[in-house]
């Protein structure tokens, strides 16, 4: 799987151009797979991301220094933002100590529009749970949004 995600694979996507967002990092360019916008958070010390590739295609991106997985492993993951919308599914270890799960942009719920109504996202995975606050993330949408909107 080949994967943009800017914390993940920075030599795939250059030159990334970035702008702050709130506690939020806005994060575009383009890579082997196209024309993407990222955003992502960091909290105490891990890594939430989401990638929205202008084909359509979606990743969900997390990173934990306390994780140690075999690169290039699938592992099974249920992410729930809000206790509400769910995805769940293998999740591929880019590195070791980080996790992406594909989730189509226009799938059911829609990553962006559940996380915009959520105050938390949760990624259960063997080993535990971690979460994040999403408080200030519609902001951070909005500039996803108007990102995948531009041109090229």
């Amino acid at each position: 799987m080949a994967v943009v995600l800017s914390f993940v694979l920075p030599a795939e996507a250059q030159p990334v151009q970035q702008r702050q967002v709130g506690s939020w990092v806005l994060k575009w360019g383009k890579g082997r797979m196209g024309a993407y916008c990222t955003v992502e958070t960091a909290q105490a010390g891990r890594t939430l991301g989401y990638q929205a590739l202008k084909s359509g295609e979606g990743y969900f991106g997390i990173r934990n220094p306390a994780w140690a997985w075999t690169p290039r492993a699938a592992y099974d993951v249920r992410l729930s933002i809000a206790g509400g919308a769910e995805w769940s599914g293998k999740a591929v270890s880019a590195l070791p100590d980080t996790l992406v799960l594909p989730v189509a942009a226009n799938s059911d719920p829609a990553p962006v529009a559940a996380m915009e109504a959520g105050r938390s996202a949760s990624l259960e995975v063997e080993g535990g749970t971690i979460t994040f606050d999403l408080t200030d993330f519609p902001e951070a949408a909005k500039a996803q949004r108007d990102c995948l909107a531009q041109p090229g």
